[in-house]
């Protein structure tokens, strides 16, 4: 019962801070698993009904709306000067939509996220985090679309804006996040709250 009602309030914090795309994809892998929670869940009345206004929102093109916020941000900071921006998320389903999403607006954009492989689509190597670093940091990328692989250990250039998608629960990674930010020049952070 403890992992049926972590599942469910993980699905209401995707609904909260990520938004439906998102959601659908958690909805997805649920149904694939083979756990008496998920069973449970996915037999429950309530819990069908949402997996299916999720699907037809999703098929409708319904988004949370801090993506278009955020998609305004970027135009804005990247019209205005040469910025070098990062956009911090906790999940790799959401860079997809924001990477996708970038695309979509002709924001010049990278995703970079761990090594670990997810759903088919395999992680970045260090190599290659390396190469895509290198390339944001030559300005070949307006915009990094990281996960927290990002917060240290990496050698990431200094930044003009850090956007946080979602706040972090934790201190420690906040002041990671912004210490990527205003190291040579004054920096900016964002942090996108659900009202």
């Amino acid at each position: 019962v403890l992992t049926a009602v972590i599942n469910a309030m993980h699905a209401v914090e995707l609904l909260e801070t990520q938004g439906i795309n998102t959601l659908d994809k958690y909805f997805d892998r649920l149904k694939k698993k083979r756990t008496k929670a998920a069973k449970g869940l996915l037999m429950d009345e309530d819990f069908s009904k949402a997996i299916r206004l999720t699907k037809k929102a999703h098929e409708n093109g319904i988004e949370h709306p801090k993506l278009q916020l955020l998609a305004d941000i970027l135009k804005k900071e990247l019209n205005n000067k040469d910025s070098k921006i990062i956009v911090f998320t906790q999940f790799r389903d959401t860079v997809d939509r924001i990477y996708e999403k970038c695309g979509e607006e002709r924001i010049n954009a990278v995703k970079f996220f761990g090594q670990a492989s997810k759903e088919g689509e395999k992680g970045l190597t260090q190599k290659k985090q390396k190469e895509v670093i290198k390339a944001f940091k030559m300005g070949v990328y307006d915009v990094l679309i990281s996960t927290s692989v990002a917060e240290e250990g990496i050698d990431i250039p200094a930044v003009d804006l850090v956007i946080l998608y979602e706040p972090v629960p934790s201190e420690i990674r906040m002041i990671q996040r912004r210490g990527r930010t205003g190291r040579k020049n004054k920096g900016k952070m964002y942090i996108l709250i659900t009202k």
